[in-house]
This record gives structure tokens, C-alpha cells and sequence, in this order.
């Protein structure tokens, strides 16, 4: 997936991909998060957490 740099002071870049409903974010500290869109919960990390 490509990810768009961005200026903040956490994030360092984010991406989204339409076909498999994946947003990625990937932080300063070098971590990327994946959410994905549940149709019956919402926005979930992809370990499984909810995001509210």
C-alpha cells in the first residue's frame, strides 16, 4: 500500500486501501497501524481492538 507522508508530530504517514477497506498509519516511533472496516462493529485495529 502507498502512504502519504504528512506533517504532524505523531504520524509520519497514512494510506488507504479501497479494495480491502485497510487504512494504515505509521508513527514517528515506527509502528504501522491497520483498521479495517467491520460492516457489523465499525472502525477495528487490525489486532482487534475497537476503535470508538
Amino acid at each position: 500500500m502507498m502512504r502519504t507522508p504528512v506533517r504532524s508530530s505523531t504520524l509520519v504517514s497514512v494510506g488507504y486501501d479501497e479494495a480491502q477497506q485497510l487504512l494504515e498509519s505509521e508513527l514517528r516511533n515506527n509502528p504501522v497501524y491497520q483498521y479495517f472496516r467491520d460492516s457489523k462493529v465499525g472502525l477495528q485495529a487490525a489486532d482487534g481492538r475497537l476503535v470508538e
